[in-house]
């Protein structure tokens, strides 16, 4: 089957979601992102993938072979631009990516891609697993607490980085863990660990661990307790 290669855009909230939702598409290929603002999201994620990322047009619209633009940036100049730069045989989609995924009737992705769009904007380290341990995802806050890279910890199983990981317990016991200490990474520092599963149909699909840093305030109020 023939992939369909896509370039982005705009990479704003609503080219952010696009993305997350078709990177993992086997029919498709994200060729390469304009962030023709300069303020988009952080496309880490997306040059780890190979996707070609810049700030100009002329140089996304030039890549070869695209079958499909997508403009989510509502910008009339931009519109125009882009018609003036593509070759025949590229189609131009101008169009929200929310109302592009409901018009595909893709609920779970439009889900999925409005959930990677928030964790990765969370303060807190967020990692998921799947159903055999393989981890899915991992947001900056965890990528720097943990010392690993996003590109290192995917698609790898939990236990090869994290022996004692309350996520892959989880996945033993099935039992949440609420507020439990746990060390990460190699600094020692405590976190508080909440893990829950993801469920689709009473299927528990994968697990998602938050990992909340404890104030120093919080670790003395304890210490004193204790020695109360």
């Amino acid at each position: 089957m023939k992939k369909i290669k896509m370039a982005i855009i705009g990479a704003g909230s609503e080219g952010k979601a696009l993305y997350y939702c078709f990177r993992k598409k086997t029919n498709v290929e994200i060729a390469g992102i304009a962030d023709v603002t300069g303020q988009g999201w952080s496309t880490d994620d997306a040059a780890l993938d190979g996707t070609a990322v810049s700030q100009s047009l002329e140089n996304i619209m030039s890549l070869d072979n695209l079958d499909v633009v997508v403009e989510t940036t509502k910008d009339p100049q931009i519109a125009l631009q882009i018609h003036q730069l593509k070759s025949p045989q590229i189609q131009v989609i101008e169009a929200s990516s929310l109302d592009l995924l409901m018009a595909l009737g893709n609920k779970k992705e439009k889900a999925e891609a409005e959930l990677s769009s928030i964790m990765g904007y969370l303060d807190d380290a967020v990692q998921i697993i799947d159903k055999d341990g393989i981890i899915t995802f991992v947001n900056k806050a965890f990528e720097r607490v943990s010392g690993f890279t996003a590109l290192e910890l995917m698609s790898r199983n939990v236990l090869d980085f994290f022996v004692e990981s309350p996520l892959a317990r989880f996945l033993t016991t099935g039992k949440k863990i609420n507020g439990e200490k746990y060390c990460l990474g190699s600094s020692n520092r405590e976190f508080s660990c909440y893990v829950t599963p993801i469920m689709v149909r009473n299927e528990v699909l994968g697990v998602i661990g938050v990992f909340k840093l404890q104030a120093d305030i919080v670790k003395l109020m304890e210490e004193l307790q204790r020695s109360n």
